[in-house]
């Protein structure tokens, strides 16, 4: 085919584009499905890749990792060397280990419901976005959703999703903090129902591991 026979089709073709327009989806589409996939979807694994971008720098902290979900309260989150933690919820208890440390903190959620609520958003967002979500447009296969993040995550300026259309789960989110801080959590190689088990949530610490229990929040007047 001649270099004008091509043009002609690409013509053609974005000419179908601008009379048959891609499916643009409403929010409710986006609930419906989102909702749909969650029902079936008991556990999650994936690769993760943090940048963290510090108002008034250039330099972005970045982290990688992976992360474990599983169906109704356990999680773990590793991030690599230099400064590698591990992350282990499971039920009310939270526990952060820092290894090069040798130190490790214990936060208890039945105490903390600020810190619960944020911990379940991130494992099914879909009742915080029928509550306070706003679809922003679609991009490269994937829904943008904002949230308003007042109330009990009002330390946050913009909390945004990226969900994938292709699974209908979010592959990424943007958090900007009210001091301009930016850090945006990226998820790839993600695999769903794979079965995994309980024992993959509990972490045995070594002997010499210090550990100490998070101090519980202030009451809102004191914040």
């Amino acid at each position: 085919m001649g270099s004008r026979g091509t043009k002609g089709v690409v013509v053609f073709v974005a000419l179908l584009l601008v009379v048959f327009p891609a499916h643009a989806f409403t929010l409710q589409e986006v609930l419906k499905e989102m909702k749909r996939v969650q029902e079936v979807t008991f556990d999650m694994s994936a690769q993760l890749a943090q940048e963290k971008i510090l108002k008034g720098s250039v330099n972005p902290i970045i982290m990688k990792g992976k992360i474990k979900l599983k169906k109704p309260d356990k999680l773990y989150m590793e991030t690599l060397p230099p400064n590698r933690t591990i992350t282990v919820l499971n039920g009310t208890e939270l526990l952060v280990y820092f290894p090069s440390e040798k130190v490790a903190q214990k936060f208890d959620l039945s105490k903390d419901p600020t810190l619960a609520k944020w911990l379940r958003f991130l494992q099914d967002p879909v009742s915080e976005i029928e509550r306070a979500g706003v679809l922003e447009g679609e991009k490269e296969g994937k829904v943008i959703l904002r949230l308003d993040p007042s109330g009990e995550f009002d330390f946050f300026k913009t909390i945004r999703l990226w969900v994938d259309i292709r699974v209908w789960l979010p592959v990424q989110i943007e958090l900007v903090e009210k001091n301009g801080d930016l850090t945006i959590t990226t998820y790839t190689d993600l695999v769903t129902n794979t079965g995994i088990g309980d024992e993959e949530f509990e972490i045995k610490l070594p002997p010499d591991v210090e550990v100490t229990e998070a101090p519980p929040p202030p009451a809102p007047a004191e914040r």
